[in-house]
């Protein structure tokens, strides 16, 4: 054993368990300390934060869809648009043969023509009726004057008897000439009405056929994209039947079903924030715009009947509509496409909003 020449060595004491406890435990204390008041002040912000607001993310974005039909039959001759083009209201996609709408119009004019014929005619044998109703009257007249001369005449034996009797039998002749003109006016008015008539049905004809002559051309009912395009060159269409749809891009909104419970303070004109999956971190400032008059069960083809035994309550959701402040702006650097999922919140009033990314990080 070898013993230490500057004297034995002394080993150090270590300090007591319960000392070095004492020494760390403040230390401890104070982070437990910061994390409970961290623990605390999320739960505090997390409560007064969704009390002023309601979420949901069972939304989606919808816009006004022009499904674009033929109004009548033919044969495709020309498509002049693609899927996904941008198109103008009143913009040509579709024309059709014209041809057979084309032979409508030409008989139309002709028959327009023949009717237009008629007409003349009529007014002219109205005035022609007229005419002689008026000469008949003249002569009416002056056989009267001459009845009644020939009457005073005959009273003092001035004239023969059969001179009298030649005045009587003018009279009744002419008296029912005129019944005859008379009527014939009649006759002339009614196929006057009655040409007029087929005037009027021919003109309304050439309308008609002209209008299914402009149908050929199959038109953009407004500004949006081609989209779902199921037409070619070749293709015998139907009254009815899709071509394609044009999509509105320009008028977006988004449907948030929101559980009946979240809307007792929801109405129309409250601010909302929309988030589109595609732009997680960018919220599209928004607004409520109505709420809808029925649940989506209440709308749907095969409403629930909730009159048996076996009854068991579920919270029905409400359509919402949420309509874009600005889309025009916030669609020059985002794409925000029909269907899309998005996550809307309503800001209630009363209550301040948080900024996004505390919001975002407490959501």
């Amino acid at each position: 054993m070898q013993h230490n020449p500057e004297g034995p060595e002394v080993e150090p004491n270590p300090l007591p368990a319960k000392g070095r406890q004492n020494r760390t435990s403040p230390r401890r204390r104070f982070v437990l300390l910061i994390l409970l008041v961290a623990a605390v002040s999320v739960v505090a912000w997390r409560i007064w934060e969704t009390s002023g607001r309601v979420v949901t993310d069972d939304a989606y974005v919808h816009c006004t869809i022009y499904t674009v039909s033929p109004r009548v039959a033919g044969t495709v001759i020309d498509v002049l648009v693609e899927d996904n083009q941008e198109v103008e209201p009143g913009e040509l996609l579709v024309r059709l043969d014209p041809e057979p709408p084309s032979l409508q119009v030409r008989m139309a004019r002709a028959a327009l023509e023949a009717a237009r014929t008629q007409y003349q005619g009529a007014e002219v044998g109205l005035r022609a009726a007229q005419a002689e109703d008026a000469l008949v009257e003249a002569k009416l007249a002056q056989a009267k004057t001459d009845l009644d001369r020939a009457a005073r005449l005959f009273e003092r034996k001035a004239i023969a008897e059969d001179r009298y009797d030649q005045a009587v039998t003018q009279h009744r002749v002419l008296s029912a000439q005129k019944g005859v003109s008379a009527a014939q006016i009649e006759v002339a008015k009614a196929k006057l009405e009655s040409s007029r008539s087929a005037l009027e049905n021919a003109e309304a004809q050439l309308a008609h056929a002209e209008l299914m002559l402009s149908y050929t051309e199959i038109r953009s009912p407004g500004r949006g994209y081609v989209s779902r395009k199921e037409v070619e060159k070749g293709k015998v269409v139907q009254p009815g039947v899709p071509l394609m749809t044009v999509v509105d891009l320009n008028d977006l909104w988004v449907e948030a079903n929101f559980k009946e419970t979240q809307l007792e303070h929801v109405r129309p004109g409250l601010k909302a924030d929309v988030r589109v999956d595609t732009f997680s971190k960018r919220a599209f400032p928004a607004h409520v715009d109505s709420i809808e008059a029925g649940t989506g069960a209440a709308f749907s083809l095969f409403p629930p009947q909730n009159a048996t035994g076996n009854w068991v309550k579920v919270v029905q959701r409400i359509p919402v509509k949420v309509v874009l402040d600005d889309p025009g702006k916030d669609l020059a650097d985002a794409v925000l496409r029909v269907g899309m999922s998005t996550e809307v919140t309503i800001h209630l009033e009363g209550r301040p909003r948080l900024p996004w990314p505390l919001s975002r990080w407490l959501r």
